[in-house]
């Protein structure tokens, strides 16, 4: 059994439990925050918007399913480097934790990588390995 479950305390008081409610964000806000977040200049839903419209216009110009493979690899490829910057930078800043966690997910993102390379897509797969 895992130390999570083992660690579970039989109850919280109720105090306990308001004091951590003083601190709690409420969901709406929470949610309405999430929505509002910047990425690059963008908000979440016209960041959305630019990923649908970017593989849209894509896969126009070559719609063959290897064509897919190859982006999501390089997507991937993409997010596996910068959580290795990241867990590199957080080790060097003495983030012991934060670097492992960062590291930890890098190690999901190369098996996804890993898991697609092996996906066959038949005899014009250059990527997949025989």
């Amino acid at each position: 059994m895992s130390d999570e479950i083992t660690n579970v305390p039989d109850g919280i008081s109720p105090d306990a439990l308001k004091d951590m409610m003083k601190d709690a964000v409420p969901e709406a806000k929470y949610e309405e925050a999430k929505e509002s977040a910047v990425y690059d200049g963008l908000t979440k839903k016209q960041m959305l918007k630019l990923a649908t419209n970017t593989l849209k216009d894509s896969h126009k110009e070559c719609s063959d399913i290897m064509f897919t493979k190859v982006l999501i690899l390089k997507a991937l490829g993409g997010m596996i480097e910068y959580h290795e910057s990241i867990a590199r930078q957080m080790a060097k800043d003495g983030k012991a934790k934060q670097s492992v966690a960062w590291a930890g997910d890098m190690g999901f993102l190369q098996s996804a990588h890993n898991l697609l390379r092996h996906v066959y897509l038949g005899d014009e797969d250059f990527i997949c390995p025989e």
